[in-house]
């Protein structure tokens, strides 16, 4: 199957850019990926560089992996400071996932398409001592320097949208929706939960190629490698 090379284009600079292309940012992307022949005509291309386009568990987004990360020096260094960057983030978006529950009561996690309103996070912080003080310990852990209800919310909805984790949608500002980087996110915590305690060295290949993300515009300190690291965060899918 022949596809025009800007739709190649568009899709492969979105992906090598760390982008995940779900049914709300990339609508049009989203749906020629669902189309198999397309899917194998974008990794033939992104073979090269050894990497491949891999859908979520979820089926919610596409994203890029490395295909041959075990192979070559370079790369492994790059997904151990991944590696050590998207552990670091666990913590404040498990906090996150924890205040959105207890705004909802209910037990269901964020998934992709899920709306977040600002109205609807103020109200139910100024009505809550319980969620205000979740609030306050996750723009802690964001390194945030808000004070009022207000600036703690709108900072913690500038650090999600900023890390592809929340997009804005509708007219006013104020509305945003959940993007398929939740799933990524799901697949990694169930991935490196898995493998709880093991050193990275010792994590067997999984079948997709390479659970880490590719990102080449995180803005992190350089950490150091990890060796051995222990996660006390579930899942509930």
């Amino acid at each position: 199957m022949q596809i025009a090379k800007s739709i190649v284009s568009d899709i492969v600079n979105v992906l090598i850019s760390g982008g995940i292309i779900d049914e709300h940012v990339h609508k049009d992307l989203y749906h020629k990926l669902q189309d198999d022949l397309v899917l194998e005509e974008i990794n033939n291309y992104l073979d090269w560089m050894g990497k491949k386009c891999v859908r979520t568990k979820d089926n919610y987004g596409f994203y890029c992996v490395f295909s041959e990360s075990r192979k070559n020096k370079a790369t492994r260094e790059l997904l151990r400071k991944q590696f050590s960057e998207i552990v670091s983030k666990m913590e404040p978006l498990n906090d996150w996932l924890r205040l959105c529950r207890s705004i909802k009561d209910n037990s269901r996690i964020m998934q992709c398409g899920d709306t977040v309103t600002y109205g609807e996070l103020i109200t139910e912080v100024e009505r809550s001592p319980l969620i205000m003080s979740q609030l306050k310990e996750l723009v802690i852990k964001l390194g945030k320097a808000s004070t009022s209800p207000k600036e703690q919310i709108s900072s913690v909805l500038q650090y999600l949208v900023s890390n592809q984790y929340l997009h804005p949608t509708g007219n006013t500002g104020t509305t945003y929706i959940a993007t398929a980087k939740w799933s990524v996110f799901y697949d990694e915590l169930e991935y490196i939960c898995t493998f709880n305690g093991i050193n990275y060295d010792e994590i067997p290949e999984p079948e997709q190629g390479e659970l880490i993300w590719v990102s080449w515009n995180i803005q992190q300190p350089k950490r150091q490698k990890p060796s051995t690291t222990t996660l006390s965060i579930s899942v509930m899918r």
